[in-house]
């Protein structure tokens, strides 16, 4: 097989996802454990980084709702 076909090959694997689980076979049990850790604390992140801007969009919304409220009553409009 020549150079160029086993780079298709390869890719044609990373594609399919199988080159990533050949590579990872070949890692030790603390190195995927290590993955894990990674990717779980990735994970939390991105729940708590979702999490904190629904919360903020929550909380202007409330603060618009109540301008809103303040600026009618002033000018007497229910």
């Amino acid at each position: 097989m020549t150079r160029a076909e086993s780079i298709k090959e390869t890719e044609k694997r990373r594609k399919a996802g199988a080159y990533k689980r050949e590579q990872r076979a070949k890692l030790t049990t603390r190195q995927k454990e290590e993955i894990n850790r990674k990717r779980e604390k990735a994970r939390k992140e991105r729940e708590m980084l979702l999490e904190f801007r629904r919360r903020r969009k929550e909380q202007l919304e409330q603060e618009k709702l109540e301008r809103l409220k303040k600026k009618t009553g002033r000018e007497g409009i229910s």
